[in-house]
């Protein structure tokens, strides 16, 4: 028997996949800079570089928990219910799947989103490479859109 419902809750790691992939190239460009700063002292430039890379870890950690952002995800066979919740504000969207017209997935990044009839965008956000695909799946299956 077929599924009929998908959830997903985001987040659910650290540090989402765009975010590390920024944080990769940063920290090389920071060894690149420093180590020519530093007259090419490795041990030096190794320590400075890890130094930068912890404290966008703490300060990324820090923001998580004063924001406390959270999405859920609800897809059923008739509409898409996103909830948004971060420390203060609170919303809800029903998008029905009659309305989405055009979808659009990315599977490094793990993201997308659904625009509808209306003009509305909705951004989506996954956890894994099996919930975008999942998502992909189920959306062609039960809605009328085009994937771009």
């Amino acid at each position: 028997m077929a599924k009929t419902t998908l959830q997903w809750t985001f987040p659910r790691n650290f540090l989402m996949r765009i975010e590390i992939t920024f944080l990769a190239l940063t920290a090389v460009l920071v060894f690149i800079f420093s180590y020519f700063e530093l007259n090419e002292q490795v041990l030096q430039t190794i320590i400075f570089t890890a130094f930068f890379v912890g404290l966008y870890a703490l300060i990324s950690y820090l923001v998580m928990m004063i924001r406390q952002a959270e999405e859920k995800y609800h897809l059923t066979s008739s509409h898409l219910e996103i909830h948004k919740k971060s420390r203060n504000k609170r919303k809800k969207h029903k998008v029905p799947l009659k309305s989405i017209i055009q979808h659009k997935v990315d599977h490094f990044f793990l993201g997308g989103y659904v625009i509808t009839k209306d003009g509305e965008k909705h951004v989506l956000f996954f956890n894994t490479r099996k919930e975008v695909e999942a998502f992909d799946k189920f959306l062609r299956k039960y809605s009328k859109s085009k994937k771009r």
